[in-house]
């Protein structure tokens, strides 16, 4: 409330004038609060607008626990958003190694579902541990393009492209075989399927008395009777290849060989 001179004289005019300023001033200011309060005088559309508020975001992959192949990550938005045009996510190189790396940079919209987008993933071959997979901070905005995230978004994908090992003994001292031999594969898990012997790639000789040895509930080994062949010459090799068993649903990342050995026949 602006109070004027309580003089019982008749103000003067200037005085008058300059109490009539300052209530104006005053009012000026109240009604400056009051736009401001709500929204600005141009309905909350000027560059003083609130700022809206950053979607959220899910990650999920449809790997499971455990990825052994290239899988897709799903990014869940809670409203529409509009992508920053650099790196959307990549691999974390985590203990001095990389074990997957993003196929895709830009995010592929899922038909049917709002705000729903997905990147392919592919894992190194011969890994195996946790490979963090990171949205950075400045990836994507809301839709106006007014506010970017933050922060770096990251989602733990335990990856393992090695599978079961398996390992062949004896090794031949000097690369040299005599005559027939008895030899073992053991692996490092229990296996989905039994190895069957036709899982074994010969170069030269043959396979016979083909077993699995191991009891149920323990990690697979077999057993069988390699003969070499009855020619002088050239060199053997038996070959369990990539991919032909599985532990656990992941396959074996690697093949696993047995020589190459030189025969030699006794006189």
């Amino acid at each position: 409330m602006v109070s004027f001179a309580t003089h019982s004289e008749t103000p003067s005019l200037t005085s008058l004038d300059h109490g009539l300023r300052r209530a104006a001033l005053w009012l000026g200011i109240g009604a400056m609060a009051l736009l401001s309060a709500c929204g600005g005088g141009s309905g909350g559309s000027g560059a003083d607008a609130p700022l809206p508020e950053l979607p959220t975001l899910t990650i999920t992959s449809d790997a499971g626990e455990v990825a052994s192949e290239p899988f897709k990550l799903r990014f869940t938005f809670s409203a529409p958003v509009v992508f920053s045009g650099g790196a959307f996510a990549f691999c974390v190189r985590t203990n001095n190694t990389d074990y997957c790396k993003v196929q895709t940079q830009t995010p592929t919209a899922v038909e049917g579902l709002a705000n729903t987008y997905t990147i392919d993933v592919a894992p190194y071959a011969q890994r195996e541990g946790l490979a963090p997979i990171r949205v950075p901070a400045g990836a994507f905005k809301d839709a106006t393009g007014r506010v970017t995230n933050p922060i770096a978004y990251e989602f733990p994908q335990f990856i393992n492209t090695i599978g079961p090992r398996g390992t062949f003994t004896p090794n031949s001292a000097g690369g040299l075989i005599f005559g027939p031999a008895t030899i073992t594969l053991a692996f490092d898990a229990i296996l989905d399927t039994a190895l069957t012997q036709d899982k074994l790639l010969v170069s030269d000789g043959t396979i016979s008395a083909f077993q699995k040895t191991s009891a149920a509930g323990v990690n697979d080994v077999y057993q069988f009777v390699f003969t070499p062949p009855t020619g002088i010459g050239g060199s053997v090799t038996i070959i369990l290849p990539a991919g032909s068993v599985s532990a656990g649903g992941i396959k074996n990342g690697d093949l696993r060989q047995w020589g190459p050995y030189t025969p030699v026949v006794k006189p």
